[in-house]
């Protein structure tokens, strides 16, 4: 009997191990090619086709900010939005179903749970369906958005304030949480020229001054000069019309995996694992916009950068980080002192010495194999965020967008035919270089 019951629990051990241990490899080649050819339609198709091999039970939320955002770039504008919905109705869920849990939560294995986000997507996600209902003409949705997008941020410090207080007691290391981002450049600026566009110039100044007070209160998230077209909506004539741009280039950090080792706490020496982030970014140096009117005349305008959401990303996850050392930390202490009993207890029982042997090894392998990080992130929000605008007599125009690298050499380009510029409406062109 003690024989089979020893047997069942090695294996309940080592089965628990390898559930735990286990991660989905995660192939998006075919998607990212079609991406790279401007094939968005058959990027969705791809990601859509291979729903299955990529996504387990516990990642609803990453496949809806992955099909959401490939939606959007797809210009299929309501599908982006439910999926993106989807996506934030998940974030509130598993964010509330955290909290109820508490410290228990500090007991758990990230990957054996549903992935419940980055701040970072979760607030851009609100800008992207901003951006679907400008596309749409639903401009008081595009402003609840946004609405939506600027509450979340200014919540980011106290997010986590309570587990945070929690591990700071409970564990060692660098628990540095605090959040820089309070003030975003780029959604003040979708604000002011929906407010530009309906003559709203009080509620514009107010963004105006939102956007210069974001880069001087954040200069490490803002390391670039506010774009002159911020300035530019204020001097527009009366018998002139706006055609603003919006371009996305590259795309944000993925996670990758750092081991700490031989950390040392009430007498025990154990290894953690935690992720870290990584940035992508973009080849692209600089943009052109060329625009052609009917009676041959063009005009020339430069893009200019306005927000780097991979910097935000960074930051955001900064607090996030601290709270997932605290929790793999404490995790790895109490699984590492389970261990140690256990080879204390083989060194001092004679009728059990196999046994506790065996379940001594078990749990030194369950302890390393267990700590996997959890290295589940979002793969197509972009890396920067560009702006620009041209005023223009009103009527119909072809405009090219081109995305240069540092050597001036071109990357990309789109073209937009048949674009109506009118007086009194924002005329909004957004363009995508994955480069």
């Amino acid at each position: 009997m003690k024989i089979k019951l020893l047997h069942k629990i090695f294996i309940l051990f080592l089965s628990s191990t390898f559930f735990f241990s286990c991660t989905t490899l995660r192939d998006y080649s075919t998607v990212y090619n079609e991406l790279g050819s401007k094939n968005y339609d058959l990027a969705y198709q791809q990601l859509e086709a291979e729903k299955e091999s990529i996504y387990t039970d516990k990642d609803e939320l990453l496949y809806s900010l992955d099909s959401g955002l490939l939606a959007h770039y797809n210009r299929d504008y309501e599908e982006s939005n439910s999926k993106l919905s989807n996506a934030e109705r998940l974030i509130e869920s598993y964010y509330s179903k955290s909290i109820s849990q508490g410290i228990n939560s500090f007991f758990t294995n990230d990957n054996a749970q549903d992935y419940s986000g980055e701040e970072y997507e979760d607030i851009y996600s609100n800008l992207f369906m901003a951006l679907n209902y400008i596309h749409l003409g639903q401009i008081e949705d595009a402003f609840v958005e946004i609405r939506r997008f600027d509450n979340k941020q200014k919540s980011l410090s106290v997010k986590y304030s309570e587990e945070l207080a929690y591990a700071k007691e409970n564990a060692e290391g660098n628990l540095d949480a605090s959040v820089q981002f309070n003030n975003s450049a780029l959604a003040r600026y979708l604000s002011m020229i929906l407010y530009r566009s309906r003559n709203q110039m009080d509620s514009a100044e107010v963004d105006r001054k939102k956007i210069t007070e974001a880069f001087k209160t954040q200069a490490a998230l803002y390391p670039f000069e506010i774009p002159l077209a911020v300035n530019e909506e204020f001097s527009i004539p009366k018998d002139m019309a706006r055609l603003n741009i919006m371009s996305f280039a590259g795309f944000a950090p993925l996670k990758f995996e750092e081991s700490m080792g031989d950390i040392y706490q009430n007498g025990f020496t154990f290894k953690i694992s935690i992720p870290e982030m990584q940035k992508r970014g973009t080849q692209v140096n600089s943009i052109s916009v060329l625009v052609f009117g009917k009676n041959g005349e063009s005009y020339v305008e430069k893009m200019e950068k306005i927000e780097s959401i991979e910097n935000i990303a960074y930051d955001t996850f900064n607090q996030k980080r601290a709270l997932i050392y605290a929790k793999a930390f404490i995790r790895s202490m109490s699984k590492t002192a389970v261990s140690t009993t256990f080879d204390v207890l083989s060194a001092t029982s004679d009728d059990n010495e196999t046994t506790f042997a065996l379940l001594a090894l078990a749990s030194k392998v369950w302890t390393v194999a267990s700590e996997a990080a959890d290295l589940r992130t979002s793969q197509f929000f972009p890396a920067e965020a560009y702006v620009g605008g041209i005023t223009l007599p009103e009527g119909e125009y072809v405009v090219e967008v081109r995305y240069l690298d540092k050597h001036n050499r071109l990357l990309s380009s789109e073209v937009f035919e048949n674009v109506i510029v009118s007086k009194n409406k924002l005329n909004l062109v957004e363009t995508l270089c994955v480069k």
